[in-house]
């Protein structure tokens, strides 16, 4: 009955709180080491790997949050990584429906989707200026861009690597869609 149900619901629970600690102890103090150590392409590697296991574990621990909420915590990372590699940017968070809700799942998406976004636009255009936008005029619908001055060769002519796919498919798990222009 409900009691089996609930004492099942907390094996899971304690289980999934076992798992994150591990993770975060073993695979976490493993990942710092080395972004401490080693040629600077290996520390970059081990920072960001570092910062996809924390949103993991975030994704995994977090309950709901808002769009406003997400939109200022992106802001400040984003902010930090355009900073690093001298870029510029402007950024609009969402200003009409900011208190719309979102499932950890959702942030995570969208939050990762942003920094691949960025990632690409640091790695490969040459970019100084980077302009993201969060265009939440209406409810039931959510766009954000990020645009930047950098140079790029036809998007129609690309081989799309693992990031574009990682960004359609977050995208599609959003139920949206994924446009390169």
């Amino acid at each position: 009955g409900a009691r089996t149900i609930d004492l099942r619901q907390r094996e899971v629970d304690d289980e999934r709180q076992r798992i994150m600690r591990d993770l975060h102890d073993d695979l976490g103090s493993k990942l710092l080491a080395i972004s401490h150590g080693g040629d600077a392409a290996t520390q970059s590697l081990a920072r960001a790997a570092f910062q996809d296991l924390r949103d993991i574990l975030r994704a995994l621990d977090a309950g709901p949050t808002t769009l406003g909420t997400l939109a200022g915590q992106c802001r400040f990372e984003l902010q930090s990584r355009a900073e690093q590699h001298g870029l510029q940017l402007d950024y609009h968070g969402p200003t009409h429906h900011p208190d719309t809700a979102l499932t950890a799942r959702q942030a995570t998406n969208l939050a990762r989707l942003l920094r691949e976004a960025l990632t690409n636009a640091i790695r490969h255009a040459d970019a100084h200026q980077i302009s993201i936008r969060w265009d939440d005029r209406h409810a039931d619908e959510l766009r954000l861009s990020l645009a930047h001055d950098g140079q790029l060769s036809d998007p129609d002519r690309w081989q799309e690597g693992h990031g574009l796919r990682a960004q359609r498919a977050r995208a599609d798990d959003l139920g949206g869609s994924l446009t390169v222009t």
